[in-house]
């Protein structure tokens, strides 16, 4: 008896410490706010909100408001510029903030159908061979119908890592519904690079049906490089402005900035 449990214990302690990368990797989920999304190569916190931007063209100055991940008006509309290396774990907390209504109004079925009659729109029901008759049958296409714009989730744009827009992540279930993170709640993705990674410029956005148009359009997007970091401090995040220097974490001190089409390396380490 006392052999079958060794036999058992030493079976167990086997499947766990099998299991325990599975386990790891299915940590990528909803966690609460307060938590940390970290211990990867590459950590970022995210977040989603409604910030105003004043912008100017030409002698005409406008003020605009709407959805970003910048973290401030100085920074630009876009989110910040994540820098990563082939091989790199990359760890980001995607805080959703979007809690003040800017609108607009999410359009009703019929007036969804009333836009898809006009020239050029039917393109969009090509797939079905002929165009919807009528309003009751847009119940085929209601996933892609614009609605819950302060929804969100996020998709890294041309990286080999796992798929990451359907819940759960990873999964290969083609009805899978896509992830869905509401106002007020926090999600952790945690996806690794391949070490035979291209080099290139990518970029993130929000990807969840219905609300992804309008928040792109708004600011939630920004550029993921995947290559040699410009800046020698490992697992820095840089944020880029047109008008402002390039600025890294706490570790850089003026790390890098940008002059015509050239990076000119100006850093200083304090790690």
């Amino acid at each position: 008896r006392e052999n079958a449990k060794m036999v058992f214990s030493s079976t167990a302690s086997l499947a766990l410490f099998l299991l325990l990368p599975c386990l790891s990797h299915a940590a990528t989920d909803f966690i609460n706010c307060k938590d940390p999304c970290a211990g990867g190569d590459v950590n970022l916190i995210l977040t989603a909100t409604v910030q105003t931007f004043p912008l100017k063209i030409g002698n005409t100055s406008y003020t605009y408001r709407g959805r970003t991940y910048a973290s401030s008006p100085e920074y630009g509309i876009m989110g910040p510029t994540i820098y990563t290396e082939p091989g790199d774990s990359i760890h980001i907390k995607l805080v959703n903030n979007l809690t003040e209504p800017i609108g607009p109004a999410p359009p009703t079925a019929v007036e969804y159908w009333n836009m898809l009659q006009n020239p050029g729109e039917h393109i969009k029901y090509q797939r079905y061979k002929k165009r919807v008759p009528s309003p009751a049958h847009l119940k085929v296409d209601e996933d892609n119908m614009p609605r819950h714009f302060d929804h969100t989730n996020l998709h890294l744009h041309g990286l080999d890592v796992q798929v990451h827009m359907f819940d759960p992540v990873d999964t290969h279930d083609p009805t899978a519904p896509h992830i869905n993170i509401p106002p007020g709640q926090c999600y952790c993705y945690k996806l690794d690079i391949p070490s035979d990674h291209p080099v290139g410029m990518y970029w993130y956005h929000p990807h969840l049906h219905g609300s992804a148009a309008i928040q792109m359009w708004s600011g939630m997007l920004g550029l993921l490089y995947v290559g040699k970091r410009a800046c020698p401090c490992i697992g820095t995040i840089l944020i880029y402005t047109a008008l402002l220097p390039y600025k890294c974490g706490a570790a850089c001190l003026d790390c890098c900035t940008w002059a015509s089409t050239r990076w000119k390396r100006n850093c200083r380490s304090t790690m």
